[in-house]
């Protein structure tokens, strides 16, 4: 079967809590070390400089802003693109299209926040609330939009849940690609294999832990790969 690699999606949770806090965490670094592997190998057939990341170093990075927004896109994406992917609620389906929806939206009007800026704290946090107010507006459109057709939407939902799962890692993937800013073919390949391993990654988190370990879980990833090797690289600069 194609979702072979997850676990039933009405049976999920099937490992305690205590179980899952030292198992989702193992998972996690193992994961992060086959990631790292994978990014050498690419590293060798699709060669890409670190020229970006040497050049945000020279900029004052404000952690606490960037985390901070770093939380709210794990907490955004991961109710976008995962937080249906469990028995049917009509509530969460209206949620996730409102949040897709409202990217869209933004894309078609060109708003967008750089969260690597130092000085980036109150645009940052008004392109949070604006998201907020806008995904909310949105919500409430569609559910009364789509109230009378609940019965529809679940039998689709039933009858092509394995669609929608590998729908949403394509999405994920290819919106993530779209926003890397990297036209170049070896950027493009290389950036579509690590985030579909990502994407698979956490669905499978999500549906057999839930959406709040897959939360923490991508929170940690972007953290990873986008603040703590600038903090590093500033602060081997400063040993210098």
């Amino acid at each position: 079967m194609i979702t072979s690699f997850f676990k039933d999606h009405f049976n999920r949770y099937n490992i305690d809590n205590r179980k899952a806090r030292v198992f989702i965490p193992s998972l996690f670094i193992a994961f992060i070390v086959f990631l790292f592997c994978i990014s050498i190998i690419l590293k060798k057939i699709f060669p890409f400089e670190v020229e970006e990341i040497v050049t945000r170093t020279d900029k004052d990075l404000n952690v606490f802003s960037t985390t901070f927004f770093l939380v709210f896109t794990a907490i955004m994406e991961e109710f976008k693109y995962r937080g249906l992917l469990t028995k049917f609620n009509y509530k969460l389906v209206i949620f996730s299209l409102a949040l897709l929806g409202t990217n869209i939206l933004f894309l078609i009007l060109k708003i967008k926040v750089h969260y690597l800026s130092p000085d980036s704290i109150f645009p940052m946090l008004r392109y949070i609330i604006m998201f907020s107010i806008t995904t909310i507006v949105m919500y409430f459109i569609l559910f009364k939009t789509l109230f009378g057709y609940q019965r529809q939407i679940k039998k689709g939902f039933n009858n092509y849940f394995n669609l929608i799962l590998w729908m949403q890692v394509i999405l994920f993937t290819l919106w993530h690609i779209f926003f890397s800013g990297q036209a170049n073919e070896r950027h493009v390949v290389s950036i579509f294999i690590m985030t579909s391993i990502s994407a698979l990654f956490f669905t499978y988190i999500r549906i057999n832990y839930g959406v709040l370990y897959s939360i923490i879980v991508h929170f940690f990833y972007n953290f990873l790969i986008s603040v703590f090797p600038i903090i590093l690289i500033k602060i081997l600069q400063t040993g210098r």
